[in-house]
C-alpha cells in the first residue's frame, strides 16, 4: 500500500494523481473467504485430509476454509509474480520526463525524512486522522461477519456482503478521485464529507443492531444491513488515496514512499490495538462503538488541526510561469529544502 502515492507522482500529472492512486490500492480478493461455524472453531482438526471426510464430518468445514484460504493465497502469490517480473524485466525508473513540476524535487532519503516527519505538525495530523480511521477499518472488515451475525446475517452472505462493499467501494472511489482530481485543491473537504458519512453509518448500524428504535428503517433488515455496509465500503475506501495523498503533500519534500510507509505502520499498530481491545469484549458488536468513536474523534480534529495545504499543486502552478518565460515542459532538478514551506491555504 505504500507504492501507489510515490507511482502516482512520478508517472502522473496533478490532475491523475488521486485516481492513479485509488487504482494502485484497490483490492477486492478474499472477500468471500469466510470463518468457519461457532460450533467447529475450536475443534481439532488439522490432521485429517479432506478426502477422507464426509460433509456431515464436524471437521470437514474447517479443513474446506483452510482449502479455500490456501488457494487464495496461492493466487495472490502468483498475481504478485507475475507483476514482480513485468516490473524487473520491463519497468523503467521513472519517465522521461517528469509529469509535473513538483515530481522533478529531489526528495529527501528515508532517514532524513522520518526526521522531517517526526517534526511535521501537519503530517503527525494526519496521520493520526486515517491510523483511527483507515486503521481500525481494516481490522473491523476482518470481524465483519461476527458483527452482523447477532442480525440472522449467516457467515455466507457476509462474505458476500464483504466482496460487494469492497467491490463497490473500490468502483465509486475511482469516481470520488477522478472527481477530486478536478477540484484542485479540495482534498481535505472531500475527505471530511467521507468521513462524516462513515460516521452517520455506524451510527445506524449500532441504532439498527441494538434495536433502539421501532420502525423503518431503523428496523435490521437485510436492505438496511446490504446498505449501511455497502455505504461504508465506499465512504471508507473512497477516502484511501485522499489521505495518502494528503499525507504526501503534508510531508512534502519528503519522498511520497516514505510518507506512506509511516501511515501504513500506524495502521497496522491502529488494527493491533483494535483487535486487543475487541479480544476483552464480551459481545463482538463493541467494535462498532470503537469505530464510532474513531471518526467522531477524528472528524473535529481533521476540520480544526488539519490545514489544507496543497505543497505539489501550489509548486506545480508556477508550470504557466515556467511555459511563459522558457516556452519549454522539461523541468530541471530543484532542491528540495527550496519547496518545504510552499503551501496553499484554503482554510
Amino acid at each position: 500500500m505504500a507504492a501507489p502515492p510515490l507511482l502516482s507522482n512520478t508517472w502522473f500529472p496533478p490532475n491523475e494523481r488521486i485516481t492513479a492512486t485509488r487504482t494502485g490500492t484497490a483490492y477486492i480478493i478474499g472477500d468471500l473467504v469466510k470463518s468457519p461455524s461457532k460450533d467447529v472453531v475450536n475443534a481439532s482438526c488439522f490432521q485429517h485430509v479432506l478426502q477422507n471426510l464426509t460433509k456431515n464430518d464436524t471437521c470437514y468445514e474447517v479443513i474446506q476454509i483452510r482449502r479455500d484460504i490456501q488457494n487464495v493465497l496461492y493466487v495472490e502469490f502468483g498475481i504478485a509474480v507475475v507483476i514482480f517480473l513485468a516490473i524487473f524485466a520491463y519497468f523503467p525508473r521513472h519517465p522521461p520526463l517528469p509529469p509535473s513540476l513538483s515530481a522533478s524535487v529531489e526528495r529527501m532519503d528515508f532517514k532524513a525524512g522520518l526526521k522531517n516527519v517526526s517534526k511535521n505538525r501537519q503530517y503527525n495530523f494526519i496521520a493520526l486522522v486515517l491510523a483511527l480511521t483507515l486503521g481500525t477499518w481494516g481490522a473491523w472488515t476482518g470481524v465483519m461477519p461476527l458483527i452482523v451475525q447477532p442480525l440472522n446475517v449467516s457467515q455466507d452472505e457476509a462474505g458476500e456482503i464483504g466482496f460487494i462493499m469492497t467491490l463497490v467501494g473500490c468502483g465509486v472511489g475511482m469516481v470520488v478521485g477522478w472527481f477530486t482530481d478536478r477540484l484542485k485543491g479540495k482534498m481535505k473537504i472531500m475527505l471530511s464529507i467521507l468521513f462524516l458519512l462513515a460516521l452517520i453509518m455506524f451510527l445506524y448500524l449500532i441504532i439498527i443492531t441494538n434495536k433502539w428504535l421501532k420502525f423503518t428503517p431503523f428496523l435490521p433488515q437485510k436492505g438496511e444491513i446490504w446498505a449501511t455496509n455497502i455505504i461504508l465500503g465506499i465512504a471508507v475506501n473512497a477516502a484511501i488515496p485522499l489521505g495518502m495523498e494528503m499525507a504526501a503533500d503534508g510531508a512534502y519534500p519528503v519522498s511520497e514512499g516514505t510518507s506512506t510507509s509511516i501511515l501504513v505502520w500506524l495502521f497496522n499498530i491502529s488494527s493491533f490495538f483494535f483487535l486487543l481491545a475487541l479480544g476483552y469484549a464480551t459481545d463482538p458488536t463493541f467494535a462498532n462503538y470503537i469505530l464510532l468513536g474513531c471518526f467522531t474523534f477524528s472528524v473535529p480534529v481533521l476540520f480544526i488541526f488539519v490545514k489544507n495545504e496543497n505543497r505539489r499543486l501550489h509548486l506545480d502552478e508556477m508550470r504557466k510561469s515556467v511555459r511563459s518565460t522558457s516556452g519549454s515542459e522539461t523541468y530541471g532538478s530543484i532542491t528540495g529544502t527550496s519547496c518545504g514551506n510552499t503551501s496553499s491555504d484554503d482554510n
